[in-house]
């Protein structure tokens, strides 16, 4: 008897230390999994890439693209060696925080304005104009070219300039999609576009002098008149 129950202990004792090891184990690659950088990911192929900038104003459901609105794009964030975003040479002064930590979209609109702040004496990645479908389409982004990109409204004509500017957003080329790359990105402004008032000007106020002048040779005209009609009576 004494012989079973010390090899039933001894069996106990083994699957014990079998099941401490296997939790050790568990619990080693489950720290060494969230302790992985957010971003580290499968590099990208090094396909080419684009960027098509959608303009449209929307109103009960119906779409109206904005045709003739001018937009430049800026690479403020590269990859590095680790496949993390950080911020290209020309911005690394940009008072933002790293770009894993941009989570709201209030945090995203704030550092895009930065951005856009210095990127007026910066050189712009690409000029664009909004075609009749409202897409102004960046192509041919080489491996070098791929990170974040500033988006910013540079001008307006014709048919875009009944409606508002689009505020400054931020957008990944190629884009992240449930661990893939989807490298042909389109993206829109994220603040509502607003349609202009379309009342006509008349320019009433802008010659008073020429009113002025009108309304003196009326009264002329009706004095002299006057004077023709008593000197007839």
């Amino acid at each position: 008897m004494r012989t079973e129950e010390q090899y039933r202990r001894k069996q106990m004792a083994g699957r014990a230390a079998r099941a401490t090891l296997s939790l050790a184990l568990i619990l080693l690659l489950a720290v060494c999994f969230w302790t992985q950088p957010a971003c580290a990911q499968e590099a990208p192929s090094g396909k080419p890439a684009s960027l098509t900038v959608h303009f449209a104003y929307a109103d009960k459901g119906t779409e109206t693209p904005i045709e003739g609105a001018q937009f430049q794009i800026f690479q403020v964030g590269v990859f590095d060696e680790t496949v993390h975003y950080v911020k290209a040479d020309r911005f690394a002064g940009v008072s933002v925080p790293d770009f894993e930590e941009l989570k709201t979209a209030a945090q995203l609109q704030d550092a895009a304005k930065r951005f856009a702040e210095a990127a007026k004496k910066q050189e712009a990645d690409g000029v664009k104009q909004t075609d009749a479908k409202g897409d102004a389409v960046f192509s041919g982004i080489d491996e070098k070219g791929y990170g974040i990109y500033l988006v910013v409204q540079s001008g307006r004509s014709g048919k875009a300039e009944g409606y508002t500017v689009a505020e400054p957003f931020l957008i990944n080329v190629p884009e992240s999609v449930e661990e893939e790359y989807r490298y042909d990105v389109t993206a829109s402004p994220k603040t509502t576009v607003e349609r202009l008032s379309s009342s006509p000007r008349t320019g009433d106020g802008n010659a008073p002098a020429l009113w002025a002048a009108v309304l003196c040779a009326a009264a002329l005209t009706e004095a002299a008149l006057i004077a023709l009609l008593k000197k007839k009576a």
